[in-house]
């Protein structure tokens, strides 16, 4: 909801850092591989 109600997008690091915040609560392996070249 907050995100919605924004400016402006999160950055690529705020994003990532969400996704491995959700993947730790929730357990998962979170295989971020793909994405290691755009974090460059």
């Amino acid at each position: 909801m907050i995100q919605k109600m924004s400016t402006k997008q999160p950055s690529l690091e705020a994003r990532l850092q969400v996704l491995k915040e959700i993947a730790k609560e929730g357990d998962l392996q979170l295989n971020l591989e793909e994405l290691s070249d755009l974090t460059v």
